[in-house]
């Protein structure tokens, strides 16, 4: 201590992962040893010595000096603090707030000569004055809140009211409420294989709820179960009146087949300078019914395609395998196994006759009406089981469609058939009229009451059907699942 030093020491501590540069400084009385004013503080570094000394005479030390803390492009944030240790005069020391406030704080303390250290004061008498400050990121919580959440319906969907949903609509307000997901989903129609994310814009509008917000760097994100799936680019917060952003779903990143995802999604924000989250409020959790198909529909699709149907048949990918579907089960080999074990139905052994609008030459599918669920059980398809080979060629045609369309395969006639099983018929069968009497399901092959198929429909791999490469699918009886060509499946089945 030097009661005839009438300088000022300065510490700066860099406790955030940014860079402080050195701009400027000023003296009203005394100079600045520049050998001590370092160009850059880098992150999680301290400069130790900076000193403003005084002249001879009776006029001690004054000015002023400051840092940047450099963001992104132009964007920076300034540090500046004035200190005095005149003579004859009290010390004083201010240091200024750093903007925009939701990013930084800073702490400083100072003492002179004898005193010791004060939190945010200098002891007035005392030379010379020494003072340290600490740039640290704000420990403050800020908040924003969810206005609405928009999107663009590739597709005509019919929503759980009966509604159609097409184009530009509302996917979430608050007070949507549904119990088995969203009353406003969304068909996304999707190339195969290519960049998920890239088809996959939504419109998030949001609300600023503090003001110190401002100027500061941000990005929107949606997280499921704690994974974040779904995020906005980085945007500098100009206002605090609604904000409209889009958002693009980042998970999984490319897939080979429909999928879907029917989730509580939980909304945060992340300052790009700052540790520190914005929290969302009132609601921070929404429920997002989302749906990627293929980008053409088929034709009897296209005046809406109902959402029970794609709850039935189009899975929902657990977020653990969000990040590439490109190497699960092929999707017209699902379907069938689908149709065949999942949508409780059951062949009708008394007459064979089809159920739900479609014949021999095709027809008016019903397809609400197959997916439908019974009031005691709540599997899809359980309201009215009873189908013959039409409806389940049908149904698997549509399914297939959501990827690409398949062929509608008839045959007439068809002849007797191996040994199967028939789609809810829990056993063995070559004798498929057998009525309810389970023992005539089996016959010699040559008992004269056994019964045929005087025709049959399967569904092909391709619209235009390559008789010689193409799969067979037939979620009738077997079920067959793809992997026999058409001279495979036929010497299998008759």
């Amino acid at each position: 201590m030097n009661e005839k030093d009438f300088s000022v020491y300065i510490k700066i501590q860099n406790d955030t992962d940014d860079t402080l540069e050195y701009p400027s400084h000023t003296a009203e009385w005394g100079e600045w040893v520049l050998s001590t004013i370092p160009n850059v503080i880098p992150p999680r570094k301290s400069a130790e010595g900076i000193r403003l000394i005084d002249h001879a005479g009776p006029s001690g030390s004054e000015g002023r000096l400051s840092y940047l803390v450099r963001r992104e492009g132009d964007l920076f944030s300034r540090i500046s603090t004035y200190e005095t240790c005149p003579w004859g005069y009290d010390n004083k020391v201010t240091v200024s707030a750093i903007e925009p406030p939701a990013l930084y704080d800073i702490y400083w303390r100072a003492k002179s000569g004898g005193h010791g250290w004060q939190d945010f004061s200098v002891p007035r008498p005392g030379h010379p004055v020494w003072v340290e400050l600490t740039v640290k990121y704000t420990k403050k919580q800020y908040r924003f809140r969810l206005i609405r959440i928009e999107a663009s319906s590739d597709h005509p969907l019919v929503n759980t009211e009966g509604k159609i949903i097409i184009g530009k609509h509302v996917l979430w307000r608050p007070g949507d409420v549904s119990p088995k997901g969203s009353l406003q989903p969304n068909a996304f129609g999707y190339k195969f294989g290519s960049s998920v994310p890239a088809a996959s814009r939504m419109t998030v509008t949001i609300k600023i709820l503090d003001i110190e917000l401002l100027w500061c760097e941000a990005m929107l994100y949606g997280t499921v179960n704690g994974d974040r799936v779904m995020q906005s680019g980085f945007f500098v917060i100009k206002t605090t009146q609604e904000i409209p952003l889009q958002v693009n779903v980042t998970r999984p990143n490319t897939s080979a087949k429909p999928f879907g995802w029917n989730a509580n999604v939980v909304w945060g924000m992340e300052l790009r300078q700052s540790k520190n989250p914005v929290v969302c409020v009132h609601p921070d959790t929404t429920r997002l019914e989302l749906y990627w198909i293929s980008e053409t529909l088929h034709p009897a699709l296209k005046a809406g395609v109902p959402v029970e149907f794609l709850r039935s048949v189009v899975p929902e990918i657990p977020i653990r395998r969000f990040k590439d579907l490109s190497n699960l089960t092929p999707w017209f080999d699902f379907v069938a196994t689908v149709a065949f074990g999942a949508m409780q139905k059951e062949y009708d052994t008394n007459t064979g006759a089809a159920r739900f609008g479609v014949y021999i030459d095709g027809g008016t599918f019903q397809l609400t009406r197959y997916c439908s669920t019974a009031d005691d059980d709540r599997r899809p398809g359980s309201r009215y089981r009873v189908v013959n080979c039409m409806d389940q060629a049908a149904y698997v045609e549509l399914c297939c469609s959501l990827l690409h369309r398949p062929s509608w395969l008839l045959q007439k006639p068809f002849g007797f058939i191996n040994t199967t099983y028939l789609v809810g018929v829990n056993v063995p069968c070559n004798n498929p009229f057998f009525g309810t009497n389970h023992e005539r399901a089996m016959v010699g092959i040559n008992d004269l009451d056994r019964t045929q198929f005087c025709c049959h429909v399967y569904t092909g791999d391709s619209y235009h059907f390559d008789r010689d490469r193409d799969g067979i699918y037939d979620a009738c009886g077997g079920p067959h699942r793809g992997d026999e060509d058409p001279s495979q499946y036929l010497a299998s089945s008759i």
